[in-house]
């Protein structure tokens, strides 16, 4: 019914993947008119078939990574508190729209050398010692919760940064796309309530 009228003839084909709902076929075929598939042709089809499927394997789970990382990516961008996911030595992985906007402003905070620096000194100590505590370093206390910091601005009213540490419990599977030890919320006190 509809391999005659698009010229196709003799098929092999396999169910590539199923995952879910999800499911993934591979065939060939030859033109109408053409012979028939021999037992030399299915042997070989057989040998590629693994690798075919192994190939699709890997591609829906990469592509599947990539929507929940885009997903992740949406939602943060969604926030009104400026967003930086922060890697072990201290550089900036991943930051939202607000964060774009709190760095272009150049007040309390900014980056430099691909890492965050609040204007502040004391600030800047208090931050470097809440990333070491987040990322678990030798000779810190590992970080159980979270700690806020005031980022006072040289220019006017100041920032509050919120550090979170993502290296253990559910928190692994937020972090897991971007290799983050912390995400440092940043927010205006003024335009909204503290996290």
């Amino acid at each position: 019914e509809w391999c005659k009228p698009n010229g196709q003839g003799d098929l092999m084909g396999l169910l590539a993947l199923r995952a879910g709902s999800r499911i993934a076929t591979h065939a060939i075929a030859r033109e109408d008119g053409k012979p028939e598939y021999a037992m030399e042709d299915l042997r070989r089809y057989k040998l590629i078939a693994p690798h075919i499927c192994r190939a699709l394997v890997i591609s829906d789970a990469l592509e599947l990574k990539t929507i929940t990382s885009q997903a992740l990516e949406s939602t943060l961008d969604q926030l009104s508190a400026g967003v930086y996911l922060v890697a072990r030595d201290r550089r900036i992985l991943y930051l939202n729209t607000a964060a774009q906007a709190q760095l272009a402003a150049n007040g309390a905070i900014s980056e430099v050398d691909n890492r965050l620096l609040p204007a502040d000194q004391m600030a800047a100590v208090k931050l470097n010692l809440a990333l070491a505590q987040a990322a678990g370093e030798e000779g810190v206390d590992k970080m159980a919760g979270g700690s806020s910091i005031a980022l006072p601005a040289s220019n006017g009213p100041g920032l509050i940064a919120s550090v979170l540490p993502l290296e253990g419990g559910l928190r692994s599977d937020f972090k897991r796309p971007f290799a983050a030890v912390a995400a440092v919320f940043v927010q205006d006190p003024k335009a909204s309530a503290p996290l």
